[in-house]
């Protein structure tokens, strides 16, 4: 089993998450003791309760809440910048084959990705794409000629 990439941006949401959820829950748990004996007495469990849940929090939110990643525009690219470009953002490039005129040789036709350019997705999305693979050559000419 592989841990994919690291997501710095998911785990810094869930530890801001899991402390506002930790601060209001040792609030109301502080706060509901009422003698202020009894306050002193149970500050050090509280805090260490606290700590132990906003980490509990926090990691259960770091795998349950993935970050979305932006697609890129690939219009224009070679196929091989365009499958790095989507491997490096996480991203499944699928090539898919296909003529267009006035486009060079194994570049991405333009508007062909789906999904579009610029649409946020979850990471490990299929991009797929068209690719010019074949340069079709021009009709040879026979020498007849008609005439109308």
């Amino acid at each position: 089993m592989s841990a994919g990439p690291f997501d710095l941006e998911a785990l810094i949401r869930a530890v801001i998450i899991a402390l506002g959820v930790g601060l209001v829950m040792m609030a109301i748990a502080f706060f509901a003791t009422r003698e202020p004996e009894e306050r002193r007495r149970r500050k050090p469990v509280l805090l260490s309760g606290t700590a132990g849940v906003i980490f509990i929090i926090a990691v259960a939110m770091y795998y349950a809440w993935p970050s979305l990643v932006i697609v890129p525009a690939l219009d224009g690219q070679s196929q091989a910048q365009a499958e790095e470009l989507l491997l490096h953002r996480r991203l499944v490039p699928n090539a898919r084959p296909q003529y267009a005129v006035n486009v060079p040789k194994d570049t991405v036709i333009p508007k062909s990705q789906d999904p579009i350019a610029g649409l946020a997705v979850k990471a490990g999305t299929v991009v797929t794409f068209h690719c010019q693979r074949v340069q079709r050559r021009p009709a040879k000419r026979s020498g007849i000629r008609c005439r109308g």
